[in-house]
């Protein structure tokens, strides 16, 4: 039964273990390091790209892989051949979407917000003084 209104204490313990989680990444030199290698840093990179892309991949890719497939080979090696082709789908399209979609639309949101700061600047009124 949920009561509205009432706290959610599975919510605050999964959000304290978060906290214990990257306190201790961070306070370690050496997960600092592994978290701050080169696969990481671009997984990081592309993740929002990812985010988007990845459903419509789960839903029409997979599926047409796992069929594909499945005449061939058994049941456990079509679900890893097809997890695994799944993964490297979505990085790829992930990586394309990120470099043409969202690392141009940084670009040109970073343009037009230093074009409104140089606007704003410009057109302050002098006052009085």
């Amino acid at each position: 039964m949920v009561l509205i209104g009432a706290p959610n204490y599975r919510d605050v313990f999964h959000l304290g273990i978060a906290v214990l989680v990257v306190a201790f990444c961070l306070s370690f030199t050496g997960y600092t390091a592994l978290f701050s290698a080169r696969v990481p840093v671009y997984l990081g990179k592309i993740s929002f790209s990812l985010y988007l892309i990845h459903v419509p991949i789960l839903c029409s890719a997979t599926g047409l892989i796992y069929k594909s497939m499945e005449d061939f080979v058994n049941y456990p090696t079509s679900a890893v051949a097809t997890s695994v082709m799944t993964i490297a789908i979505c990085i790829l399209a992930a990586h394309f979407f990120y470099e043409y979609a969202d690392k141009q639309g940084i670009i040109l949101g970073s343009k037009l917000a230093n074009d409104v700061k140089k606007a704003d600047v410009t057109n302050t009124p002098n006052e009085p003084g």
